[in-house]
């Protein structure tokens, strides 16, 4: 390929000697509390110099060289001898592809370019954007939203501009591609109008400035921790084919004339506002509604002064255009249309466009000091304070007991919480400290029983097995009807969950209406294992149950209670989120099912008095929610619909009394007991009604001006919108818990999220733990769910482009997975890796050697990998803004506003004691940013301490790779940016454990890595030296000398001509791997490899399983390879052996030396 060139032009010093810049300057203003762009002038006299490159490579190398300096630019054109000339003369020269006033020569002339520059500037960034933690995910995004399918899928290099990151809300970007074949400007304008009308044409001129260099920053931090990376591809070239300039010409006229004469547009006029407000619509020709929307904006933006702005006059423009525009019903709504009209759309597409044109605004970068305080405690040593920290809580437990138990005899009782970091062994210690509280309350005649809840009743029968070693305590699981029976696993603790499930829809009373005492009812009552646990619990000293027991504790457990004990957080079990309740139904509601009052033989009739007295009420509620407005309900409308404190609280008790009770008894059948379920209908609505009868009279009593627990939507429905009540609420803790002593066990203990449950937590100072012995390496970038987890549902084909993205990511990172791990087994056997990620794709992990998955929020209490080698955490939870909003508000029954995530800078604790600062989201909101923490970064924190990091040593040692852009309270060895470590083509053979050193083969055997005997050979000679005779240990990944050791293994094909290859194997991947080749190349006709030196103790590794979409070679039994014996076995068809050669320690040996 004859080389291509870039030209680079570098400015030179104004009259003062001052120098000029070609990049923008941003200061941060104190007193603002803003940053403020420095204008620049590049000037008319530069210093040139061109550089050759032969691929794209080769240009961000070049790019990568002068973006540091602030004096350079770049431009597409090539030097003319007048430019030249004028260097070699005067050493600069004028940038010019025409004849100047003065005569001057053009000093750039218009040349085919193999590079092009995509600038994307002012794309809108999705709600889930993050472009400092995961800037990949969103210009890939923007890819597939902008450019045709031939951009798709192609390996590009990205540069963010010097106003990305300052300038909010949208995405600008330099994206650099290769061509397979050079093209004109003029071609590639025409080409980008016709195919992706969205992208600035701008660039594609000889003389136009592609400015490349990085932002100057001062008075703070540039607010992007990066600003260059790749994008991956199949492909290295984008094949655009043969450009028909006369029928892209043809195409771009057609389409003015029909604008233009579609909406009575001149050609200018077709350019400005109204033009491209004429593009709104759905149909041949049109854009839909938020592209040219947001086009017209910043159209608007761009020719209006900010002194001469007038957003009324815009969006009185943009909704006529709106209301002429067609749509198809099928694909949009009428709440959609609507909301392009509203003036908080049309308000937030203003503000971008001013804003993309320099009004943007940033936070303060914080400084480089880490985030969190670094753990002072050694294991032994927190152990210790721990054990104390429990036997003071129990004392005053036992003290409080000993007070009198009258009016005025004791003070409220202490909750007490302990922040104990993960495998220090909290859960352990007071279970030993509880056993002895029990005994010493059960001597002194006080109350001894403890109730001690976990996450989950499998967490449960684990913690019962501790208690049982404990002397002198009776223990017992309180398990829910639908667990497993452990006395008889085939059956659950209730056999007739259908009866159980009907009764309870109706909020029916499940042992009255189903269970009934035993001599009539259920026919499963005397082997019903829940009936059975009832004894054991009401006899037992400890209760174990899950966190939802806090608010509906069993009946067995009240008597003699002394204690409860919450073993990890619980908060999130007493969140009731979403229930809704139809706006103006209430009075019509109340007719069709009336307060019921009792007759004799326990029958309801209906109490038409008390109804009367409430459907006043019932009118005004209706009549306020019906003025409501979207939002928050605002004390305001219930006070102007009339409605009072008193009157809400009645309402409330009023509600329960329109349960039906009394339809169902045990032994009916199922069919009947549906039957009676439709009489009681109302049953499921009167916890949401007492809800909102709650909130509405604390309201009206209080002094807030709108309460957070309820709110008004609008919610899609057949032939429209329907106006429902949102329903934000928790449960309230029972009163005999609150009442008594608790003890709070946890690794973050979220104080905030606990006090509105337990308004008396007292929380001690956290017991932070050193871990010597537990390595963690951080890596950034590229990990959030929308990267990684691909879409479902109607708007996201299964194959389309976005999903195949992510899930070739996943496949990237279950290769570098391998790679890291080696396929080693645990310290002790069994798994040697764990891995944490998302539930929607652990499966892609889950076939690899010797390792174990999991997914966030079902690893918290678990202890069964305190012997893994390594252990990734790959991603984290990070709720939607909207569900964040709603938990704040739920927990605090206050309004919570908060828009959505911003990006703070936080430091990194590193072992060196400095900081290493990444942008991660938080919320401004106090409580929100708290349910965030709790929710993200204390998961992350559960995952990591499955590996038990504190009770390593030297002899155990763990590796820990969080991937993920967080900051937690852990000590990191080093922060790596994933795209400097994500493995490329012959990397992710190399991490499977095979590594082919001939790209023919390597295209057959590795069909998903190499589409073709083609693009093997380009990916071999892209590898940096080749692939010679010896290991590229580079593709290890980690630069550390190799546990399970790569061998050498050499084999040739059958035929004429054949030449013997070279592969180098991982030891764990040697057995079966003759035959795994065979299967995929053919009958060898020379095969060698190591042999260990006592197969009879070698491990029989069974086939894995091939991977979800991309696979490692599978591992098969020695024997099954042919390695039962050392006998060279003949080939059929040919006088030529295959000797399995016994070169296991000369390989072993040559390897470690190469």
């Amino acid at each position: 390929m004859t080389p291509d060139r870039i030209t680079f032009l570098r400015t030179t010093p104004n009259s003062r000697g001052g120098a000029r810049y070609a990049t923008k300057q941003w200061a941060w203003n104190l007193t603002l509390n803003e940053w403020r762009q420095i204008s620049y002038d590049a000037g008319t006299w530069f210093l040139a110099e061109q550089r050759e490159v032969s691929s794209i490579d080769d240009l961000a190398a070049a790019i990568n060289d002068v973006r540091g300096d602030p004096r350079v630019t770049a431009v597409r054109g090539d030097l003319t001898e007048a430019g030249h000339k004028a260097l070699r003369s005067g050493g600069v020269m004028r940038r010019l592809k025409k004849v100047a006033r003065d005569g001057s020569q053009p000093t750039l002339a218009e040349v085919p370019r193999h590079w092009m520059m995509v600038d994307v500037d002012g794309w809108r960034l999705p709600e889930w954007a993050d472009l400092a933690g995961d800037p990949e995910a969103i210009i890939e995004a923007a890819i597939y939203d902008l450019l045709p399918e031939p951009f798709h899928d192609v390996r590009c290099f990205w540069q963010l501009s010097s106003s990305a990151g300052f300038k909010v809300g949208v995405l600008k970007v330099h994206i650099f591609f290769w061509l397979e074949e050079a093209a004109s400007n003029e071609a590639l304008k025409e080409y980008l109008q016709v195919h992706a009308p969205k992208v600035d044409r701008a660039p594609f001129n000889a003389a136009q400035p592609h400015y490349i260099a990085d932002p100057i920053v001062s008075g703070g931090h540039d607010p992007l921790p990066r600003r260059t990376g790749w994008i991956k591809g199949m492909e290295d070239v984008v094949v655009l084919g043969d450009l028909d300039r006369a029928f892209l010409q043809r195409t771009i006229r057609e389409r003015r004339e029909k604008v233009q004469s579609g909406a009575g547009l001149s050609g200018a006029a077709a350019r400005s506002v109204e033009g491209l407000l004429a593009l709104i619509g759905d149909g041949e020709g049109k854009e839909g509604f938020h592209a040219p929307l947001r086009n017209a904006a910043f159209r608007y933006a761009v020719r209006t002064p900010i002194r001469q702005r007038d957003d009324d006059a815009f969006k009185a423009m943009a909704r006529a255009a709106i209301e002429r525009a067609e749509y198809d019903p099928r694909t949009r709504s009428t709440q959609e249309i609507g909301r392009y009209t509203s003036d908080a759309y049309l308000d937030d597409i203003l503000d971008s466009a001013f804003a993309r044109v320099g009004l943007a605004r940033s936070d303060v970068p914080q400084g480089q000091q880490p985030f969190h305080a670094a753990p002072d405690q050694h294991v032994a040593d927190a152990r210790e304070l721990v054990g104390r920290q429990i036997d003071d809580a129990l004392q005053a437990a036992a003290e409080w007991h000993d007070l009198p138990d009258e009016p005025g005899g004791r003070p409220p009782s202490r909750h007490i919480g302990l922040a104990v970091d993960v495998g220090t062994g909290k859960s352990r210690t007071g279970r030993g400290r509880i056993a002895r509280f029990v005994r010493s309350q059960k001597a002194k005649g006080k109350p001894y029983r403890v109730l001690w809840l976990v996450p989950t009743i499998k967490l449960g029968g684990e913690a019962e097995k501790h208690f049982t070693d404990l002397e002198g305590v009776k223990v017992a699981i309180h398990r829910g009807r639908e667990q497993p029976d452990p006395e008889q696993p085939e059956h659950r603790m209730c056999m007739d969950l259908e009866a159980v499930k009907a009764a309870e829809e109706v909020l029916a009373d499940v042992d009255e209406t189903v269970c009934g005492d035993g001599e009539t009812g259920c026919p499963f009552f005397s082997i019903c294992g829940y009936q059975r646990q009832k004894k054991a619990v009401a006899r037992a000293d400890v209760v174990i149950g899950a966190h939802e027991l806090a608010f509906h504790t069993p009946g067995g457990a009240k008597k003699d209670m002394a204690l409860t004990v919450f073993d990890e957080a619980w908060w999130q079990d007493g969140l009731s989120i979403g229930r809704t309740i139809t706006a103006g139904t209430l009075a019509a509601e109340l007719r069709r099912h009336p307060i019921m009052r009792h007759v004799k033989g326990e029958q309801q009739v209906a109490d038409e008095m008390a109804t009367n007295d409430q459907h006043g009420v019932y009118l005004r509620a209706d009549a306020a929610l019906e003025a409501s407005p979207e939002g928050y309900v605002k004390r305001q409308a219930l006070l102007d619909a009339g409605l009072t404190a008193l009157a809400c609280t009645s309402a409330r008790a009023e509600v329960w009394k329109r349960k039906r009770v009394g339809l169902m008894r045990p032994g009916m059948s199922l069919a009947a007991r549906k039957e009676a379920a439709k009489e009681m209908a109302i049953n499921p609505r009167i916890p949401r009604l007492g809800a909102m009868w709650q909130a509405f009279a604390e309201l009206l009593s209080g002094e807030g001006e709108a309460t957070g627990v309820a709110e008004i939507r609008f919610k899609e429905v057949e032939g429209g919108q329907m106006k429902v009540l949102h329903l934000n609420t928790r449960k309230d803790v029972k009163p005999l818990i609150q009442e008594n002593p608790a003890l709070l066990l946890d690794a973050t203990m979220p104080e905030a999220l606990v006090r509105p449950y337990l308004p008396r937590l007292e929380v001690a100072a956290p017991v932070r733990v050193q871990t010597p012995d537990m390595t963690v390496r951080q890596v950034v970038g590229g990990f959030g769910k929308t990267s990684l987890v691909p879409h479902v549902g109607p708007r996201s084909e299964e194959n389309s482009p976005q999903n195949l993205a992510r899930l070739r990511r996943v496949a990237e990172l279950r290769d570098f997975v391998e790679g890291v791990s080696e396929g080693l087994p645990g310290w002790e056997g069994g798994a040697g890796t764990l891995v944490v990620t998302y539930k929607a794709i652990e499966e892609h992990f889950a076939s690899l050697p010797h390792t174990e998955v999991a997914h966030f929020n079902d690893v918290a209490g678990r202890d069964q990998w305190g012997k893994v080698r390594n252990l990734f955490v790959i991603g984290r939870p990070l709720p939607h803004p909207e569900a964040i909003r709603e938990i704040a508000a739920a927990l605090t029954g206050q309004p919570v506003v908060i828009e959505n995530s911003q990006k703070e800078t936080r430091a990194i604790r590193l072992a060196d004691g400095t900081g290493r600062p990444i942008e991660v989201r938080t919320f401004d909101n106090e409580t929100a940013e708290a349910v965030r923490a709790a929710i993200t970064d204390a998961e992350v924190i559960q995952a990591i301490g499955r590996a038990r990091g504190v009770n390593r040593t030297a002899d155990d040692p763990v590796n820990v790779w969080l991937m993920a852009d967080v900051v937690t309270p852990l000590v990191v060895e080093s922060v790596h940016d994933w795209r400097d470590l994500c493995p490329g083509q012959v990397d992710r053979m190399a991490c499977r454990g095979l590594l082919l050193t001939s790209p023919a083969d390597a295209a057959v055997v590795f069909q998903d890595l190499f589409p073709s005997g083609e693009a093997a050979k380009k990916a071999f000679q892209r590898v940096q030296g080749g692939i010679s005779g010896t290991f590229p240990y580079e593709y290890l990944i980690i630069k550390e000398c190799p546990r399970n050791q790569p061998v050498e293994v050499t084999y040739r094909p059958q035929g004429r001509g054949q030449q013997t290859r070279k592969a180098w194997v991982r030891e764990d991947r040697l057995p079966g791997l003759l035959e795994w080749l065979e299967e995929r190349l053919g009958r060898l006709a020379h095969y060698s490899a190591p042999v260990p030196p006592h197969p009879d103790e070698e491990e029989d590794f069974a086939p894995a399983a091939e991977p979800v979409a991309e696979g490692p070679p599978a591992a098969r039994t020695p024997e099954a390879a042919g390695f039962s014996d050392q006998s060279a076995r003949p080939r059929e068809g040919a006088g030529e052996t295959r000797t399995p050669e016994n070169n296991w320690a000369e390989g072993a040996s040559a390897a470690v030396m190469q």
